[in-house]
């Protein structure tokens, strides 16, 4: 959250996942929220309307002027203090949360930027698969009679930037109501990381 905030110049930014048995987002990282802020959007369900719009139908939502768009029942951030947002789903084969910066000036966010999180998020979808994938071979491998194997963590900031570890959960496509097994998928999504890294160091500075 650190480097996405220096690099995009935001002066608000956050992850949120999607967990298996529950409709909650839960903020697993974040740069410039305040406590209020952190519990009131992990309150959200998947029904509300500005999960529903990101993670339901896997649309990004740009709001240049907060203070004039109530569509997504996001208060939380104008009374903070911010004025323009824009919000994208991580996803691979599946959604995975959101990934969004909000700014205390309003900004008009254009497409080559919201383009840009995209891509920023599809990568963390990619090592959040990876990291799952890794998970289950090491316990399919790990000897009989063993104890559990070291969980892998996500490295994550939290509001006070104190670094903090999150486990990733399994994670659904809420879209579909099953989980994707992404080997059957490998070729595709081989090209998938291909096309997304080369986008990626076409919008570097």
């Amino acid at each position: 959250m650190d480097t996405l905030s220096e690099v995009l110049n935001t002066d608000c930014c956050w992850a949120q996942l999607v967990t298996l048995g529950s409709d909650k987002l839960p903020v697993i990282a974040c740069r410039g929220f305040t406590p209020d802020m952190q519990r009131e959007i992990s309150s959200f369900g998947l029904e509300h309307s500005f999960n529903h719009e990101i993670v339901g139908l896997g649309h990004k939502i740009i709001i240049p002027n907060l203070s004039k768009d109530g569509n997504y029942g996001i208060s939380l951030f104008e009374k903070a203090g911010f004025c323009s947002l824009v919000a994208v789903p991580i996803m691979t084969y599946r959604i995975h949360g959101v990934l969004g910066a909000a700014y205390k000036v309003r900004k008009r966010v254009g497409g080559d930027f919201s383009d840009l999180l995209a891509v920023i998020a599809s990568l963390i979808g990619m090592s959040l698969n990876k990291s799952m994938l890794h998970k289950r071979t090491t316990v399919k491998e790990k000897p009989s009679g063993t104890g559990n194997p070291l969980p892998l963590e996500l490295s994550a900031i939290s509001s006070d930037n104190k670094s903090t570890a999150v486990e990733p959960e399994e994670i659904v496509d809420t879209r579909m109501g099953h989980q994707i097994d992404t080997k059957k998928n490998s070729e595709d999504f081989q090209e998938h990381i291909r096309k997304m890294k080369a986008f990626y160091r076409s919008h570097l500075p």
